[in-house]
């Protein structure tokens, strides 16, 4: 087993991310019931709205969904400082907040654990 070395305080609550790689997605706002950090990955100029913005490398220019994949299945690699991690598919509006989304889902995480949270396709029920 890992030991991690970081500060605890930053480990423990969890961070929301999104990845937008190419054309095809806007960001939408964070709303202001969330308690925890934000960010986007991107290879894009984007307007924040209450993310930090976090640029890629887009490594294989002509396949942008093979690259936006990396983020979303490594987030260690990407998100050195947390250990959880809620990663929302950009058609998402997360409203409710992010440590109750967390709490509600993951009682009992391990150390690090990740949840992916996407939109539901039309058709398909609750």
């Amino acid at each position: 087993m890992h030991e991690i070395f970081m500060n605890a305080d930053t480990r423990d609550a969890p961070v929301v991310y999104t990845v937008i790689i190419g054309d095809g997605y806007r960001l939408p706002l964070v709303r202001n019931v969330q308690d925890v950090p934000h960010s986007c990955f991107t290879n894009r100029r984007l307007d924040p709205k209450g993310r930090e913005i976090r640029q890629v490398a887009q490594v294989l220019p002509a396949d942008p969904v093979r690259r936006s994949r990396d983020p979303k299945v490594r987030p260690l690699r990407f998100l050195p400082d947390h250990a959880r991690f809620i990663c929302i598919d950009p058609t998402v509006d997360l409203e409710m907040p992010a440590s109750a989304l967390w709490q509600a889902l993951m009682p009992s995480p391990p150390a690090r654990s990740g949840l992916h949270v996407a939109q539901r396709p039309p058709g398909v029920p609750r």
